[in-house]
């Protein structure tokens, strides 16, 4: 579990890391370079989607779980869904940032 727990301290801090590179460089206009920062964060996002999918089929493995089977389609399933309400909330976010309240 330790590997897990420093794979959400090395997300959460990419994500700020992102978010602050965005802010603490405006164009001359005052413009953020959104878009950069959006292709950054829907590529970390992919990246912890097949993290955690590894995570889970390595524990469901050693439990003796066939992740073929429904038990192990059901964890998977339950992981894509907390991803998809992860990117929802960040399109939140990206309408927040760009003033689309």
């Amino acid at each position: 579990m330790t590997e897990e727990i420093k794979e959400m301290g090395r997300w959460r801090k990419e994500v700020c890391e992102i978010v602050s590179e965005m802010l603490d460089n405006p164009d001359e206009h005052g413009i953020y370079p959104t878009t950069r920062c959006y292709e950054r964060l829907d590529s970390l996002i992919d990246d912890q989607e097949k993290f955690w999918e590894g995570v889970i089929e390595d524990a469901a493995k050693r439990a003796g779980v066939d992740t073929r089977g429904l038990v192990g389609n059901a964890i998977l399933h339950t992981m894509v869904e907390k991803i998809e309400k992860l990117e929802a909330d960040w399109e939140k976010v990206k309408r927040i940032l760009v003033g689309e309240n």
